[in-house]
């Protein structure tokens, strides 16, 4: 397929998706137009179809959310770099949402902060590229303000 025939995904949609934890939640990549829906069951939208219709439609593709153990891999692959940060993965066990837990911890050093918020989206990018091209998507990355 050539850049004219990929499909256009909105890179910050795509990166929520793969963060979100919820139970509740689905999110879907539209095979055809690369949008990013968020089918929940606390919202019904209408000319969305519903969590039935979303799972046996091949045009809507299910984004597997990150495990709890992806999550902690990330956070592990930046703590490495800074070896007096090991308690805060020893003896701190992580909540529902590993993510939250560092984002709360780092907040009182806000370079720090940066270059996590910074890494977590390379990482996470990496991991929706792969996902991508595993499931043979052809893509190429926008802003929301490009769409």
């Amino acid at each position: 397929m050539s850049r004219a025939e990929a499909i256009p995904i909105i890179i910050d949609d795509i990166i929520e998706a793969f963060e979100r934890h919820c139970g509740f939640e689905g999110c879907y990549l539209d095979r055809l137009t690369g949008e990013i829906i968020v089918q929940s069951e606390h919202v019904f939208d209408e000319g969305i179809p519903d969590d039935k219709e979303f799972q046996g439609d091949q045009r809507y593709l299910p984004i597997p959310p990150l495990s709890t153990e992806q999550a902690c891999a990330v956070i592990s692959r930046f703590l490495s770099d800074y070896t007096d940060m090991v308690d805060l993965l020893r003896n701190n066990p992580w909540d529902r949402d590993p993510f939250a837990s560092v984002r709360e911890r780092l907040k009182s050093d806000p370079e720090r902060y940066e270059a996590w918020r910074t890494f977590r989206r390379e990482e996470i990018t990496r991991m929706a590229e792969d996902w991508l091209r595993k499931n043979n998507i052809d893509f190429y990355f926008i802003n929301r303000e490009d769409r």
